[in-house]
């Protein structure tokens, strides 16, 4: 069951007879300098792109081996990614290791490889002498730590290098922390790891979308054939848990061979015959059969589609194959999202029935196996104004609810909804989703129409559910408070990960503008700069400007991540950090964060508030390090992370 909570209790307390909210304008506004058809006009065309930046098929060259890196002189998002020319199987500068000494780069058209001379490996794509890119992951047979300036294998350091810390999470991701190729957080029986007890795979989907995330930011920087095999591997994870429910735009969160006694041992609560209907079991798909937890809410969403999009920029025509998965993907679940329809609703007031209505709508993906009698179920509680409302039978991305409730037909109170009820988060998420689609079928022949449809859609859609000026108008309506004590962090997470691909792909200044500088400059960054958050800060430090020194900061403060493998041990920082946020129990000073190396052992760390200093920890708890993974690639992609001994990298010996 999902919830809508202030946004559905805000309507359900009209019903109840609250009154006085102030009406604002719907009228979508466009950003200074960007066109605007009024309602009904023809579409006209998108604005022209701003010159491109240089982020195609082949990557910018890395900074020398060792230093700091320097970030891009400007925000300029990159261009598209290579189209090959009529006749041509690849775009000419397209690049690719494929091995730790073997490269491959396309000349005239054609994919030419080159076995790399005595002592010089493949890095970003090209032989270089005393460097080398990863050709397996740690912990694989025979696979071990090359030092090719030494001509020798040596032991891996997580403690001291970065690097070896992302090499040793991706080594338990591999042994322990992706059963069936999707993320899990695996309790073990005791601290010594021997057996597993139990999996938690509840928000599987959003972490295994941000491990995708993470895997190609690693490829765009180094070009490594492990990464693109991680790539290939985990884009058919997510493919299936898109289409093994049977229902277009519908991810599952979980997917696991039907039957698979380890999977129903170690999942709390899965019950093939419960009153649960979003565990499915015997599921068939792809000439097979599932077991299956559905019922996806907004979050599952955004790390598929980041991964998606950030996999579909990094890879390139030689991997066509995995990149028509990713577009067709891509492009089913948007136009779910953004599709006119009419879904049936039931409307059930503090447990009072008022029946079921026809609604048009956009931004809702109907999910008709957890409906009721053919509606979906829109509940919601007065007495409980915070959590007083939850939708089942859907998923909905709506970015202002009160167009949806103002289209219910509510006796009496329907002309108290006010016309907007700002939900920020979900437009940051529908503007960039879109774009995400734009960017997956830019250029592509047999895509024309849709990429034409997609960004008549975008620019220009002239009804009530608006266009990407009305979205992020909306967008700035961020709520600029840290939400007091033990404050729900995580929908700022679920908020800043698409952004990070709006503000790479978006070629129109204006709108890039106002995403990074009006929404998240203005809103977000203010509030979280101070909260040794190196995620959030890098997702608005390579999209903004100036802050190349704060960044580098973060990066060093990054190096204090706890190498693997991470277990959820009791922490008392109480004596450590001394200042005292007043009113909050054990919560450091909200003006001061907790320092990286200290921070309290969460699944995703940067999805949990800066200032707990106590938790009491849990037993034989690991988490798999796609936290560390993503931050990591990520500083490293913009030269926020010192690129640290290239000349090591994973090969057989």
């Amino acid at each position: 069951m999902k919830r809508w909570k202030k946004l559905i209790a805000c309507c359900a307390t009209c019903l109840a007879g609250c009154v006085g909210v102030p009406k604002e304008s719907s009228t979508p506004v466009a950003p200074p300098g960007v066109p605007m058809s009024p309602p009904g006009s023809p579409p006209a065309a998108p604005p022209t792109p701003s010159a491109p930046g240089a982020d195609s098929g082949a990557p910018a060259a890395p900074p020398p081996d060792g230093s700091p890196g320097a970030p891009p002189a400007s925000p300029t998002p990159p261009s598209p990614p290579a189209v090959p020319p009529p006749g041509a199987e690849c775009a000419e500068g397209e690049r690719t290791c494929l091995g730790w000494d073997r490269a491959a780069a396309c000349a005239a058209g054609r994919w030419v490889e080159e076995p790399c001379a005595g002592g010089a490996g493949c890095y970003a794509g090209a032989c270089e002498a005393g460097s080398c890119s990863d050709a397996c992951t740690l912990g694989e047979d025979g696979c071990a730590l090359w030092d090719s300036r030494a001509g020798e294998f040596v032991s891996p350091d997580p403690d001291d290098s970065m690097n070896d810390k992302a090499r040793g999470f991706e080594q338990f991701i591999r042994d322990e922390s992706a059963p069936n190729g999707m993320l899990a957080w695996v309790r073990f029986s005791d601290d010594s790891l021997r057996e597993q007890e139990s999996w938690y795979v509840g928000d599987s989907s959003i972490w295994t979308g941000v491990w995708l995330a993470a895997e190609a930011l690693e490829h765009s920087v180094t070009r490594s054939s492990e990464s693109r095999a991680r790539i290939e591997a985990i884009v058919d994870a997510l493919d299936r848990a898109g289409h093994v429910v049977g229902e277009p735009g519908v991810i599952a969160r979980y997917v696991a061979p039907a039957g698979d006694s380890r999977f129903r041992r170690m999942v709390d609560a899965f019950d093939c015959g419960g009153p649960d209907r979003s565990h499915l079991c015997d599921v068939s798909h792809d000439g097979r059969s599932w077991d299956v937890i559905a019922d996806p809410s907004r979050d599952q969403y955004v790390g598929p589609l980041l991964g998606y999009a950030l996999a579909y920029d990094a890879l390139t025509s030689r991997d066509e194959e995995t990149r028509a998965v990713i577009r067709r993907n891509v492009v089913e679940i948007v136009q779910e999202i953004v599709r006119l329809r009419t879904v049936r609703v039931r409307i059930v007031i503090n447990g009072l029935d008022l029946g079921t209505q026809d609604v048009e709508t956009r931004f809702v993906i109907p999910e008709p196996r957890l409906m009721e009698d053919g509606a979906i179920v829109l509940t919601a509680d007065t007495g409980d104004i915070m959590d007083g409302g939850a939708i089942r039978g859907a998923q909905e991305f709506l970015p202002n609810p009160a167009t949806f409730f103002r289209k219910l037909s509510l006796p009496l109170v329907g002309g108290l909804i006010p016309e907007r009820i700002p939900r920020s988060s979900s437009a940051m998420m529908v503007a960039s989703f879109v774009r995400f689609a734009m960017r997956v079928t830019e250029g592509v022949p047999d895509y024309e129409a849709v990429h034409r449809e997609l960004s008549d859609f975008y620019y220009f859609n002239g009804d009530e559910w608006g266009n990407v000026h009305t979205w992020l108008d909306l967008a700035r309506s961020y709520p600029t408070d840290d939400g007091g004590c033990d404050p729900r962090y995580f929908g700022t997470n679920i908020a800043l990960l698409p952004v990070y691909g709006f503000a790479r792909f978006e070629t129109d200044p204006a709108l890039r503008s106002a995403m990074v500088d009006e929404v998240v400059g203005a809103r977000i960054w203010p509030r979280v700069r101070t909260h040794e958050n190196a995620l959030f800060s890098f997702i608005y430090g390579s999209a903004a400007v100036g802050l190349e020194d704060e960044m580098r900061r973060m990066g060093d403060e990054l190096a204090g991540f706890r190498s693997p493998v991470i277990r959820r041990g009791r922490t008392d920082l109480r004596s450590r950090y001394t200042a005292r946020e007043s009113g909050c129990r054990d919560e450091l000073a909200h003006d001061q964060a907790v320092r990286i190396r200290d921070r309290i052992i969460q699944g995703f760390v940067w999805q949990a508030h800066p200032w707990t200093l106590v938790d009491e920890g849990r037993e034989g708890q690991t988490y798999p390090g796609v936290d560390y993974l993503i931050a990591y690639w990520m500083g490293r992609r913009h030269g926020f992370v010192a690129s640290d001994e290239r000349h090591r990298c994973l090969r057989r010996e």
